[in-house]
């Protein structure tokens, strides 16, 4: 999609940012009716995609808090989880904002979003209050997907072991504990 200041191509981008929680909704809605998949794997009671992809998030900065962060940088995958949270919160989120929540430097989470934003998985616009800014979220298919996606890992979680007391015996290896984890 070209990106223009006044012309139709920005209002359109405009438009699905400012209607893209109203498709995920009906689509979660719809998804149970229409979809086979759903109704073989539901999710855990109580859990929404939107619990899902916070956990999601957290898990990726305790791991990078206790492993390091050098060998796991996935930053196309942060700024997806940023912008799937936002969505479901209602928050808009501006490039400049995307950029500090993928912890890398500015200049690869830009490349990663004009790659995303090249592949159709995300949609940049002006924001409509403030021509200087842009916005980003989620196109409608990424933000299907990725809503699949955490239903069926919330539906996982019915099969994982329940055993008590588990937290217990793992041990935690502390950043800079052991040479091996940096």
């Amino acid at each position: 999609m070209t990106e223009s200041a006044d012309g139709p191509a920005s209002t359109a981008a405009s438009e699905i940012i400012s209607i893209e929680g109203a498709l995920a909704r009906l689509k979660q809605q719809l998804s149970a009716a229409s979809d086979p998949m759903a109704a073989r794997m539901p999710a855990a009671p109580g859990v929404t995609p939107l619990a899902m992809a916070k956990l999601a998030a957290r898990m990726r900065r305790i791991r990078d808090d206790i492993l390091g962060a050098t060998h796991f940088g996935e930053p196309a995958w942060d700024i997806l989880l940023e912008l799937f949270v936002a969505c479901g919160e209602a928050r808009p989120m501006q490039v400049s904002s995307v950029c500090l929540g993928t912890n890398v430097p500015p200049t690869t989470a830009l490349r990663w979003i004009t790659a995303l934003v090249e592949a159709g998985v995300i949609v940049r616009a002006r924001d409509p209050n403030d021509r200087r800014r842009a916005m980003l979220a989620l196109s409608p298919s990424a933000m299907a997907g990725m809503t699949h996606m955490f239903e069926t890992m919330a539906g996982e979680m019915d099969d994982l072991p329940r055993t008590p007391g588990t937290a217990a015996r793992v041990p935690v290896i502390k950043a800079g504990a052991s040479a091996a984890y940096r």
